[in-house]
Order: structure tokens, then sequence, then C-alpha cells
């Protein structure tokens, strides 16, 4: 396998395109597993400390002021992402009430 990286400024969102003389049972495993990545972490700030934790451990999403946080069990944590980044980085979507306080 032969992996070629092209940094385009002009570009807006990552593209991958694989190629292969079939479309066989390895193409296929690739682009399930691309299209099923998701981030493994997301880190948070409390303060000047940092925490890092798992996208099943986010409860909710929510804004403050011009901020997105993230509550845990661990706590409230601001985010440094978009929440378009946020979005892209965590499985499904949960509908339920998350109070700020």
């Amino acid at each position: 396998m032969k992996i070629n990286v092209e940094i385009d400024k002009e570009i807006k969102s990552i593209e991958v395109l694989i190629r292969n003389h079939e479309r066989n049972e390895e193409v296929q495993e690739m682009m399930e597993r691309l299209k099923e990545r998701k981030r493994p972490y997301f880190v948070g700030r409390k303060g000047e400390m940092q925490h890092v934790f798992r996208a099943e451990e986010i409860i909710c999403l929510f804004t403050e002021q011009d901020s997105i946080m993230v509550r845990t069990k661990q706590g409230i944590f601001e985010m440094i992402e978009m929440l378009y980044e946020l979005e892209r980085g965590l499985p499904g979507n949960n509908s339920g009430d998350c109070p700020s306080q």
C-alpha cells in the first residue's frame, strides 16, 4: 500500500482517493473505516488545567456566552474546537436536555 498526502490551501475539507485495480474487500474495509472514524478523545479546559475525556463521557454540549461547553461526570469544560468540529468527532446525536448549571 502506498499513501500520499497533498496539501492544498484551496481545499476546504479533507478528500480521500483510493486507487486500486478493482473494488475488493480491502478497498471496502478502508472505506468503512474512514466513514466510521471518530475522534478517540477530546480536550477541554477548566481554568488553567486541560482535561482529556472520551466521546462517550460527554453528557451534553451547550453554549455559555461565546464558548462551547461540555458536561461530563467530571464537570463542565470549555472546548477549544468550534461546534461543527466537535459534531464531526461525536458518534450519533443525543437530544437529551442539558442545563448549564
